[in-house]
């Protein structure tokens, strides 16, 4: 499988995660790290893919 194939097979979890972010950090106590983690756990998917 090429890079692109795998980086398409690992939209739909990067979606998810950044959903999950947004909405962790609307609800979070401290939405600035909240939502810096999600996109931090992100960066790292794409990253492996």
């Amino acid at each position: 499988m090429g890079t692109g194939d795998r980086l398409a097979s690992q939209l739909p979890d990067v979606i998810n995660e950044l959903e999950v972010a947004i909405t962790t950090g609307k609800n979070a106590e401290n939405p600035t790290k909240a939502l810096l983690d999600g996109v931090e756990m992100t960066l790292k998917k794409l990253r492996n893919t």
